[in-house]
């Protein structure tokens, strides 16, 4: 009797992380250079008067353009200094590499591996979709989750899921929970 050989369904992957391990570091560093300078944008004197949650919406949406080099204008007696043309530069280079997978949709279908961060970003998330929330807080928490989602599986790839900090991210988003609601806090 011949037995029917029924193939095994391929495993569908939403994304793929990048296949090198110099790749997924380097989209680690950036991920986390950018979370970095958002903390730090977020306890800014300036940020008071702007929204950390439209900077952030901002930030992962693609740039229209290829990253601009300013150093050219960093010369003497120029509108900017060499570390800012540097910083400036840089900065362009990640939001272009970020707003690659801000924008993809697959990222949405993988849960999050760390399931008390998965339920309070669904809790915040659930809290964003009041008619009355302007649309950038819901781009940026959506931005952050799939960022989040992004760096987990780089560090699962790479064996180092217990030793990923989160604290970036949940400080970011604690950030934007007040700003939207400064008196209430969700529970």
């Amino acid at each position: 009797m011949d037995a029917e050989i029924i193939p095994f369904p391929e495993r569908r992957r939403p994304f793929a992380v990048p296949e090198t391990l110099t790749g997924r570091l380097q989209l680690a560093d950036t991920i986390d250079e950018q979370l970095a300078l958002w903390q730090s944008r977020s306890r800014s004197p300036a940020m008071r008067r702007r929204s950390l949650a439209a900077f952030i919406a901002e930030d992962c949406q693609p740039l229209g353009r290829e990253p601009k080099n300013y150093l050219p204008e960093a010369t003497f007696g120029g509108s900017m200094s060499r570390e800012e043309a540097l910083f400036r530069t840089e900065y362009e280079k990640r939001r272009v590499e970020l707003s690659k997978w801000t924008v993809k949709e697959g990222i949405d279908e993988v849960a999050a591996y760390n399931q008390p961060y998965e339920e309070y970003i669904q809790q915040v998330a659930q809290v964003c979709e009041h008619p009355s929330v302007p649309q950038h807080y819901r781009d940026a928490l959506r931005s952050l989750h799939r960022l989040f989602i992004l760096r987990e599986q780089i560090a699962i790839r790479n064996d180092q899921i217990f030793s990923l900090d989160n604290s970036a991210f949940i400080g970011i988003i604690q950030r934007i929970q007040k700003e939207l609601y400064p008196t209430n806090q969700i529970s």
